[in-house]
């Protein structure tokens, strides 16, 4: 379905894997799953708020949280009450890599493009920008997060969400 509308039957089969957690302060917790939006048509230009967000997103990262974290039933009972969705946009670069490198004049950097995974990825990525800025000796991989890329790809990046095969 597109613009908040789910159609049911997509939801009977399997989904895959990618949906994680964690502490969101002040009791909360964060849910996030994003197969469940892949399907949006997102504009050239986005404009926030995001319009027509999946209206079952809480409760279907609750359902396939659940299977890895059993002790989220209790929030079933919970949910209509306790639940926002709050939307947003992942900056992606075409090979699915960070761009972590100098940018344009001598004294400009970029840290970003890390789509879903940038909480995880954050600390190595600062780590290396702080290295860029500092002009200390770079890890071997930084090659693989500068534009243009040092060792691009030969092939289209894996998709870990697609499950087609």
């Amino acid at each position: 379905g597109e613009g908040g509308i789910v159609n049911s039957a997509n939801w009977i089969e399997p989904q895959p894997g990618g949906q994680h957690l964690r502490p969101a302060g002040n009791g909360r917790l964060l849910l996030l799953w994003e197969h469940l939006h892949r399907h949006l048509n997102v504009p050239q230009d986005p404009a926030m708020p995001l319009e027509n967000f999946l209206d079952m997103y809480p409760q279907l990262c609750l359902e396939g949280l659940q299977a890895m974290v059993p002790g989220l039933e209790a929030y079933h009972e919970r949910l209509g009450r306790a639940a926002s969705v709050d939307g947003g946009y992942y900056t992606v670069m075409p090979d699915g890599r960070p761009l972590v490198s100098p940018y344009g004049a001598g004294n400009a950097f970029v840290c970003g493009g890390m789509g879903t995974y940038g909480l995880m990825g954050s600390p190595a990525a600062g780590e290396l920008a702080a290295l860029h800025v500092l002009g200390a000796e770079l890890p071997e991989y930084a090659g693989a997060c500068t534009w243009p890329r040092e060792d691009p790809l030969l092939e289209k990046p894996i998709d870990l969400l697609d499950d087609s095969g």
